[in-house]
């Protein structure tokens, strides 16, 4: 697949090579329906390296998800904590409308939920999902467990944020904010 970047937005993409571990690593907003035909496209073995399986249409997560493709696809990228793509070799290209990067033996390892849903969405092409696609080129020269230990290494990072709670969000609250600005005044700590 190759997914690209609009005519004169290079700096959309953004890229870091790390030549210590031998990774290369590109962020960029892309497409939701480019990001749904990989699901389309290649069945469940796009997901042969992620660790989840699939929560089912019923989850409150894909639920969320289709929600806000179907009422909110623009706000997409800002609702979505995007999806993660290791695969073997990548390079930017020139497409006509822009640049793009070309992967090859794509592996979805965090953001199956994501990437189901955009593929079962007719909305999907309105929404834009922040995809960081990750290269470790398969080095003969290293020791061989290497390659998998990287990807074992990467996986988990990926896929062990810590769970957000109810009385976590209630934070935020406005009312809440009003508190602990009201107590700070006299020298209080809200908690």
């Amino acid at each position: 697949p190759i997914f690209g970047s609009k005519k004169g937005r290079d700096s959309d993409i953004m890229y870091q090579r790390d030549g210590k571990e031998g990774l290369e690593c590109w962020v960029l907003p892309v497409n939701g329906r480019s990001v749904g035909d990989l699901f389309s496209n290649n069945g469940v073995r796009i997901f042969s390296r992620n660790v989840r399986g699939y929560m089912g249409t019923n989850s409150n997560v894909n639920r969320g998800i289709a929600n806000t493709l179907a009422n909110s696809p623009h706000m997409f990228m800002h609702f979505n904590n995007g999806v993660t793509i290791l695969c073997d070799d990548a390079n930017t290209c020139d497409l006509k409308k822009g640049t793009g990067i070309n992967i090859q033996h794509p592996q979805i390892i965090n953001g199956q939920q994501t990437t189901r849903s955009l593929a079962a969405s007719d909305n999907s092409a309105k929404a834009t999902v922040l995809v960081k696609i990750i290269k470790l080129a398969r080095n003969l020269d290293k020791d061989k467990h290497y390659f998998h230990n990287v990807i074992g290494n990467i996986v988990k990072a990926t896929n062990s944020q810590t769970p957000v709670t109810p009385s976590d969000l209630g934070s935020n609250d406005s009312r809440q904010l009003a508190v602990d600005k009201a107590l700070r005044t006299e020298d209080f700590i809200y908690l």
